[in-house]
């Protein structure tokens, strides 16, 4: 494929486009509370559109459509059921609450105010090892796209590197500024790129009739299915004890907000957008299997791609890579952040050290950017590296951290007996469960922490014991 055709032009110009907007809204910024939150600059409807851009990464459309065309329905209702289900529980419940909390600019601030020091440390780490495997992983996928999608004939590792130096320019520089506006053009793109890709291949296929009509019976199945107790843990782990939503930068965006009422608004509206673009994976899982039944579904996003028009190629993919980068960069910002307010500012503290916060987030945005390019140019699993480090968000502090949002009581001793036995518990599960259901695992470690950590608050507290919160 000539390497000048207009699919090329079309993400080259993409990328081009968001970089020049990343630094140019990247000027200016003065102190850490800009570099992490943007002094409250943003709207509504732009909160909304970088809410939905940070949670759909490459996965929600790849893997998304790979998961529909190979299980059916129901990895499109454990989705969209799940995504509401955590986004009705976070804009009612948590969203809200957070706002309260005007002086905290990061999780581990949040964490720090309820379980001390040490606790708001050991977030901040765990926050830059999820960051470094998510930005890798990330890349690592921009390096396919290219390769593999794209048609480019030079080897991954030069995009890799070009991909993830772009995304490390102007996030390091600005900090959440040129992220924010970033994603209103990767929302934009990502957007059209998955609707004009559903609404190909359901021509291609004969309409979205012809396709329904012609979807086998087995496709349907979700309590008879075989990957039923698969589907039910997901749904489990990343929606019913929403932790997905207490990774750094989502948290960071409920930060941003400043008010309840608005809190609400963007996570609601958030919430059905994102079941409504799984909708339209669902769509795009089920046409590729009318259109291609005899693919191996982990090669089918290829032959989708490979057979598309020149022009509509590029486009799609140009959503791709949005995607793909509105993930990344927002991983890149928190991790920043994470790594000079609350790893290195808490330690030269205790020293009484004077820091630059600014230029030591700016530093770790850079070191995280690196060290996410090496494991993507070194990666043999990383996806699976990138689970563990999930998990360790998941495990660590995340229903430590519901607890003192929702208004417990809380105590350092408590988070640090929640996380032992929650880690403990994934461990030996991990040794002793067979292979095929590895899932269960993280579940039964965030069981272990719920129990442990409320048995923790009773004993503590004598009982259920309530904190004030700062009032709105």
């Amino acid at each position: 494929m000539n390497h000048l055709s207009i699919d090329h032009l079309l993400v080259g110009a993409f990328l081009l486009i968001t970089l020049i907007v990343g630094l140019w809204t990247g000027r200016g910024v003065k102190d850490i509370r800009d570099y992490a939150l943007g002094k409250g600059t943003f709207k509504t409807f732009t909160m909304t559109l970088t809410v939905i851009a940070t949670y759909v990464g490459g996965g929600t459309l790849v893997g998304g459509s790979k998961d529909v065309f190979a299980d059916g329905i129901i990895a499109t209702l454990a989705a969209v059921l799940g995504t509401l289900v955590s986004f009705l529980f976070v804009a009612f419940y948590i969203a809200p609450k957070v706002t309260r909390f005007k002086d905290c600019i990061t999780v581990g601030d949040l964490m720090g105010k309820f379980f001390g020091t040490y606790s708001r440390i050991i977030t901040g780490l765990v926050g830059i090892l999820n960051s470094i495997f998510l930005v890798g992983m990330q890349v690592l996928a921009l390096g396919y796209a290219s390769e593999k999608l794209l048609g480019v004939q030079i080897d991954s590792s030069y995009v890799i590197v070009l991909g993830g130096f772009l995304l490390i320019a102007y996030s390091a520089i600005g900090g959440i500024r040129p992220v924010a506006m970033t994603d209103l053009i990767q929302f934009f793109m990502l957007t059209f790129g998955t609707s004009l890709l559903a609404g190909v291949l359901t021509y291609k296929a004969g309409g979205l009739g012809v396709v329904f009509d012609n979807i086998p019976q087995a496709r349907f199945e979700v309590i008879e299915h075989p990957k039923s107790a698969y589907y039910l843990a997901l749904f489990i782990i990343g929606y019913l004890l929403p932790t997905i939503p207490f990774n750094a930068p989502y948290v960071q965006r409920m930060l941003m907000v400043k008010d309840e009422r608005r809190a609400r608004s963007v996570y609601v509206i958030s919430g059905i957008s994102l079941a409504l673009i799984r909708i339209l994976v669902m769509i795009i899982g089920f046409s590729a299997l009318i259109l291609y039944p005899n693919t191996n579904a982990n090669s089918v996003f290829s032959q989708i791609i490979s057979d598309l028009p020149i022009g509509i190629k590029g486009l799609v993919l140009t959503g791709l890579v949005a995607a793909l980068m509105s993930s990344a960069d927002s991983f890149l910002n928190a991790g920043g952040v994470l790594f000079g307010h609350d790893v290195v500012k808490p330690i030269t503290d205790k020293m009484g050290i004077k820091i630059n916060e600014l230029a030591i987030a700016r530093l770790g945005t850079l070191i995280i950017g690196v060290l996410g390019i090496l494991v993507a140019l070194n990666a043999e699993n990383v996806t699976m590296l990138g689970l563990c480090a999930s998990s360790a968000v998941a495990l660590v502090y995340t229903i430590p951290l519901i607890g003192g949002i929702v208004g417990l009581k809380t105590d350092t001793p408590s988070f640090f007996i929640a996380m032992f036995c929650a880690l403990v518990t994934f461990i030996i599960a991990n040794q002793y469960l067979e292979l095929e259901l590895f899932y269960l695992a993280l579940p039964i470690g965030l069981v272990a922490s719920i129990l442990s950590f409320l048995t923790a608050h009773l004993v503590r507290n004598k009982g259920f014991a309530l904190h004030q919160y700062p009032s709105n």
